[in-house]
């Protein structure tokens, strides 16, 4: 396996359309290294949380000049607050982006799935939601699939291309390979 660079990840709120309601004040840090930062908003949390996975594990976005850096809001829309996302130590090169196929490759347990998914579907992933997709396996999927897409790579995958991940369903626990693709020039 290679090794894999692991980044420290610190947010940072930078400004906001009206006082938190948490109480989060503008300049206000959190740091993220292996576990959720202690005192920051569970909702504000859970929406740079995809992004952030994203830069810890060496990917980055194309749209971003720093690939260091991303501005994301978290959901409270009367408040907006506007976080940076930065990654340290920082990384010179932007990643590639990658088309992101996924496939049901298995199941860990013997349930039906509700949503009707069977072994051998497949969808891609891009820039909007999968056509008929259960919407709770989509959540566990995507940020894995985000760190593939922007170029990124977990430190436990043996091959840097592919990741398996499991629906939420005990019952059935379906498996989906998500693959990254190189897009073609």
């Amino acid at each position: 396996m290679s090794m894999v660079e692991n980044y420290k990840i610190t947010f940072r709120l930078i400004s906001n359309q009206k006082p938190c309601n948490v109480g989060h004040q503008v300049g206000e840090e959190w740091v993220w290294e292996s576990k959720t930062p202690s005192n920051m908003c569970f909702a504000a949390y859970n929406a740079l949380y995809p992004f952030a996975l994203v830069l810890k594990y060496g990917g980055n976005f194309p749209w971003q000049e720093d690939p260091n850096v991303i501005e994301q809001a978290c959901p409270d829309a009367d408040v907006v607050n506007r976080f940076e996302i930065r990654r340290t130590p920082e990384k010179k090169e932007k990643a590639e982006l990658y088309d992101i196929a996924l496939k049901l490759v298995g199941k860990g347990n013997t349930g039906n799935c509700g949503a009707g998914h069977h072994v051998g579907d497949e969808w891609k992933l891009g820039y909007h939601t999968p056509e008929n997709l259960c919407p709770s396996a989509y959540r566990n999927i995507i940020s894995s699939a985000l760190v593939l897409q922007y170029g990124g790579q977990f430190p436990w995958q043996e091959n840097p291309d592919v990741m398996t991940v499991s629906c939420p369903d005990p019952n059935v626990l379906n498996r989906f390979e998500i693959r990254r693709i190189p897009r073609k020039s």
